[in-house]
């Protein structure tokens, strides 16, 4: 296989440090709970096309930013509708890869973005931690749109006795770096098979409550695959944080994931539709990440050669080879191991609309806050100058009643209202770094 050029799976589709003197970061807050979007207006509520529960269908949500589809399997995809309101030429553009049909604005293909999951449930036959061998694509179970929200349900495990259902719910929520709602939130929640209804046709009435499975609450995971395509960029280069600008393939694990990504439909990094995905959502009942995967589109999907691919995905433990170019880019998110019943047996991804940026220094931040919360600044610099960076300073001038959280410098807290200021030192030509603030 040609690692830098693989289009198998998706035939007929289209080929397509700067010195820095200061940096000045101001946000206001409000007291009360009221959040007025004086530029942007309110957000409008979802349009939604299809409701009640049924059996599989094609159904979609979408407001004046986004809009997502979901097909009869589940497979999705998100693209613009307006998209943002500065911004005269991103309508109607797919941040996730989608075939329009001529001349129909329709799209003939949703099924290459998805989840899969695993699931073992009885203590006696034990877990061998991989995807049912088979290698059969989950399949929805039944889906309908409530309250401006997207609910799959899945039937996993049929060849237990047990079959667990799991619940993923996809909507419009607030983007912390827009401040409107140009963000797609995709979460996950399992459940014993006797929590929902109707059941399948032919499906068994068995209910689950076994002494033995009710006390072992076995492990489940998770794993969402994106097909990322960027307006027309479908070998769409990203930027990590600790990385820099990539277009190989990555492997993070653990304390390795980053806490978000950008996405960019221009090669320059400085033009174009940008994407932004947020891994680390920081709420009470809500798990990290255990992997996260940039990788050719291919490698993630890693059908068998005697499959078709429409109908069969997907194998669970990839490991793609890092360090070479990804080619037709996606990503993989694996919550490995959540267990039932705990406090945290929620998974959450979130992916919308980034600001867009000038490929060089730029800050990524909340622009509405609560004075009551700390929430992180980060800013990012990368030199794309054709000499190295020497000798560089950020400064960080924070307004009165905010101050940077738990921070000594030369053994001296910094105290609100006061001007702070960081060595960036040295950066080579094409390196890339970031300071993390958080500020409360």
């Amino acid at each position: 296989m040609d690692h830098q050029l693989s289009r198998l799976g998706k035939q007929g589709k289209p080929n397509y440090c700067l010195m820095l003197a200061s940096l000045l970061c101001l946000f206001s807050f409000w007291a009360d709970s009221h959040r007025a979007y004086a530029q942007n207006g309110p957000p409008k509520g979802p349009t939604v096309i299809g409701s009640a529960w049924q059996e599989p269908s094609e159904l979609s949500i979408s407001n004046e930013y986004l809009r997502v589809d979901v097909n009869q399997r589940g497979q999705f995809i998100i693209r613009t509708t307006g998209g943002d309101p500065d911004v005269a030429d991103d309508n109607d553009k797919p941040l996730l890869y989608s075939e329009a049909l001529p001349d129909t604005g329709l799209t003939s293909d949703l099924w290459t973005s998805f989840s899969t999951f695993r699931y073992c449930a009885h203590i006696s036959t034990g877990c061998n931690w991989s995807y049912d061998t088979s290698h059969e694509a989950s399949s929805a179970a039944y889906q309908r749109v409530r309250d401006g929200r997207l609910i799959t349900m899945y039937g996993v495990g049929s060849y237990i006795p047990c079959t667990a259902i799991v619940r993923r719910t996809i909507e419009f929520v607030e983007n912390p770096l827009t401040g409107r709602e140009d963000m797609v939130e995709i979460s996950f929640r399992f459940f014993d098979n006797d929590y929902m209804l109707p059941r399948p046709v032919g499906a068994p009435a068995t209910i689950c409550t076994s002494a033995e499975y009710l006390a072992v609450r076995e492990d489940v995971g998770v794993r969402l695959m994106l097909d990322t395509m960027i307006g027309e960029n479908d070998d769409a280069p990203f930027y990590v944080p600790s990385t820099g600008y990539t277009s190989n393939q990555h492997n993070f694990a653990n304390d390795n994931i980053p806490d978000y990504f950008r996405v960019f439909e221009s090669e320059s990094f400085s033009s174009g539709l940008q994407a932004v995905g947020i891994l680390n959502i920081d709420t009470s009942n809500t798990a990290r990440p255990d992997r996260f995967l940039i990788a050719n589109w291919e490698n993630i999907f890693a059908w068998s050669d005697n499959l078709d691919p429409k109908d069969k995905a997907t194998y669970w433990d990839i490991t793609p080879e890092v360090g070479i170019p990804h080619g037709d880019s996606a990503v993989a998110i694996y919550w490995d191991r959540i267990r039932l019943g705990s406090t945290d047996d929620t998974m959450k991804f979130r992916y919308g609309l980034a600001p867009r940026v000038d490929g060089e220094k730029w800050l990524d931040a909340p622009v509405i806050v609560d004075q009551m919360n700390r929430y992180d600044c980060f800013f990012n610099l990368v030199n794309r100058s054709n000499e190295p960076y020497t000798d560089g300073v950020a400064q960080l001038n924070l307004p009165a009643g905010l101050a940077v959280a738990n921070v000594m410098v030369n053994g001296a807290g910094l105290a609100p209202s006061q001007t702070i200021t960081e060595a960036i030192g040295d950066l080579a030509v094409g390196a890339s770094m970031q300071i993390h603030w958080q500020i409360e």
